[in-house]
Formats: C-alpha cells, structure tokens, sequence
C-alpha cells in the first residue's frame, strides 16, 4: 500500500474502527498509473490470490476482484481510480458513515462523532430508487445507526465534524496510528492525505421554503465539494473545497512558479517566457510540457501553513 499509495475505503474501513466483523470484501484504492499493476502482481505472485476479473466503467474507473482459496483471507476488490482516492471517496459514497479511509500508516474516520458516538449517518447523494443504495440502507438501519438526510436546525452543533469547512486530517477526525516498524514508508507524506480538503454545502439543513423544491425534492442531503489542486511548485496532488481556497492558495503558488523562472538562465526558460510575462494569467496551463530543471524548488512543506493561514483569514 505504501509504494503505490493505495488505501481502503468501503465497509472493512467501517467495520475497523466499529471493530466488528460483518465479513464482506475489502475496498483498495489505487490511482491509474503503475500503483495498480504492481498492487495487481502483489496479490497474485505474492498474497496467493488468484487472477483477476476485471470490469471497466465510464470515467477511467476500473475494478479487478481478487479471490484465495484461504477462506480466513477476504476477497479484495482493486478500485483503479482517475484521481486520488481520497477525492475518490468525498466525491463518490453516499453516507457519512462511508467516509473512512484506511492508509498505509493511519486510519482516518472523517465524521466519527455522527458515527460512533451518535449512531447517525447522513445521506451525501440523492439516492432514490437505486438498489444497491437501498440495501445498504436497510442494512445500515438493522445494525444500529439512524440513516438521517440532513441535521435540522435545533439539533446540537457544538464540535460536530458536520460543518462547511473540512479536511481529512483535522481535529474532527478520529485518527489512528499503525504500527509500521519494518515497513518501507511510501514516498508520499502524510500531509498530503491530511490536507485533502472539502467543503459541505449545508444550505439543506435550514427549514427555508426557497432551498427546497417540494415537487422535485425527496429526502434533504449534504452535497459534499472536492476539487483537485494542482501546481509546478507542487509535487504531489492536493485537495481543495470551494473556490474561496483556490483563490487564496493561487497567489502563492502563481508567485512561487515565477520565482523559480526568473531563477533560471534564459536557455533553460520556456520559450513563450516573454508572452508569459505579457500575460499572466493560467500559468500552469501557459507552461505546458515545460521540463522542470533540478534545481526548481517545490513548495509542499508551506502547504500546511497556507492552510492554517486560511482558515484564520478566512473563518466559517
């Protein structure tokens, strides 16, 4: 999981941290690129599973299931996905009592108040007649929780991870730590998944006659926001809610981007580096195939303090 930054999503994450055991398949989810091949050749050379079937879906989302003649051993579920899984996972369940992500060192339950404490778990989906939604429904309600489609005005909010303004890694998520003396670590770090960040629209939870169509409208949901964050001063791939965060991350990256050009010597620039400079405008998008020399510096390691910034410039 640590070399091809795979987690695991679905009901053996839930089951974790309700430290039961339903039985069921176990969710992993992969990036396109080499992550699934090699996880793939893992499970088959390695785990003792056998060769895959496969199923392709819309949207570069593929799924192999993975069987062992070992009944003690789960069958495994290969989700290859078009984007990070943990956008994978905000963008795409339908409860909050889904959206826990289990990584190769820590476990992550996004909303564990609603979940654990409360019993409760909120529709994220307009879900109407869908079957599977609807077993899992069921399946939900006979095991204890209360399946709600929103949190009504007069319900206690103090500290509740419900709230517009969220990221994996926060003070509202239950996180734990595993034991992983011996492991080699994945290249990726921590903050990476801990700052992916989303928003949720709570314009449903108020008894407002224009915010809700009754003639199109069934049950009231939270939508949640997830956008990816990409930049040249950024190695890896982040997480943004709404555009309130881009628009005040973007200066940074946009000023660190030009500073690490004007570093360069004018044979190393890009060619459009004058029209670029006339223009400034999408600056990633102007660069194009532009190869970043060694020398470029990446700005990760602010991340978090861009972050921290604004949620102080920026309060709820």
């Amino acid at each position: 999981m640590a070399r091809c930054d795979a987690v695991i999503g679905g009901t053996f994450a839930l089951r974790y941290f309700e430290r039961v055991n339903w039985g069921g398949p176990l969710e992993v989810l992969v990036q396109q690129g080499l992550g699934p091949e090699l996880f793939s050749k893992y499970l088959s050379d390695t785990a003792g599973y056998s060769k895959p079937r496969a199923k392709n879906y819309p949207n570069g989302f593929a799924s192999q299931t993975f069987q062992n003649d070992d009944d003690s051993k789960p069958k495994i579920l290969l989700h290859t996905t078009n984007c990070p899984p943990a956008h994978f996972i905000l963008r795409c369940y339908e409860f909050t009592l889904e959206v826990n992500i289990l990584s190769w060192n820590k476990a992550y339950s996004v909303f564990p108040m609603p979940a654990y404490i409360q019993r409760n778990s909120y529709l994220l989906k307009e879900w109407g007649e869908i079957a599977g939604v609807r077993e899992w429904l069921r399946f939900t309600c006979q095991t204890g929780w209360n399946v709600k489609g929103v949190m009504w005005p007069e319900e206690q909010r103090c500290n509740h991870p419900i709230r517009e303004r969220r990221r994996v890694g926060d003070r509202y998520t239950w996180t734990i730590p595993f034991d992983t003396r011996n492991v080699e670590p994945s290249k990726t770090p921590d903050y990476v998944l801990e700052h992916a960040c989303f928003k949720i629209d709570l314009s449903m939870s108020y008894d407002d006659d224009k915010s809700y169509d009754y003639a199109q409208e069934d049950v009231r949901h939270y939508t949640i926001k997830a956008n990816t964050l990409e930049s040249r001063v950024l190695k890896h791939t982040y997480l943004y809610g709404d555009v309130d965060m881009m628009n005040f991350i973007s200066p940074r990256l946009h000023s660190s981007t030009m500073l690490e050009l004007r570093k360069l010597d004018p044979a190393q620039r890009p060619a459009n580096y004058l029209e670029m400079l006339r223009n400034r405008g999408d600056i990633d998008r102007a660069l194009g195939d532009f190869d970043r020399p060694a020398t470029w510096t990446y700005r990760d390691n602010e991340f978090s303090t861009w972050y921290k910034a604004f949620e102080r410039y920026k309060p709820e």
